[in-house]
């Protein structure tokens, strides 16, 4: 009898565990990309080297500004390159942005981040950074380059 009771414990434990397993399992799986932060390549999809084009646009006064020089794209993608990027638990949309600037390779856009700051929209899909993406260091790039106002 002490031996059926201790069978039936061993099964009961032996099932509490493969469901507290399965559960770890799929939690890290659905939280893996509030946890684990990734790289400007990673949410491009690709290397950087294969940005052809940046288009910037100004949330201030719509102007906007466009580039293929290889030197320009670098130094823009040197703000971003080193910055880690999480995927923000509060995913509520927010109104109005800074700057906007699309990342395209050949004429397509393969990435849009939205704002400055510990805080932007890519693609739609918040992501908190490990540091702010500095607003200067955008409207410097933004000026250094040939201006189209906003029609």
């Amino acid at each position: 009898m002490v031996l059926n009771v201790l069978k039936t414990n061993l099964n009961s434990l032996k099932i509490v565990f493969t469901i507290l397993l399965f559960i770890c399992i799929v939690s890290s799986l659905v939280l893996r990309d509030y946890i684990i932060p990734k790289r400007f390549d990673d949410l491009l999809g690709t290397n950087d080297k294969n940005i052809t084009k940046v288009f910037m646009r100004d949330g201030s006064n719509g102007n906007s500004v466009s580039t293929n020089d290889r030197v320009k794209i670098e130094e823009l993608l040197a703000v971003l390159n080193n910055l880690l990027y999480r995927k923000s638990f509060n995913q509520q949309r927010r109104t109005g942005y800074s700057y906007f600037y699309e990342f395209y390779i050949g004429n397509k856009a393969v990435l849009r981040i939205t704002g400055s700051g510990k805080n932007v929209d890519i693609n739609g899909i918040y992501y908190e950074l490990n540091q702010a993406i500095s607003k200067n260091e955008l409207r410097e790039w933004f000026n250094s380059l040939p201006i189209e106002a906003s029609k």
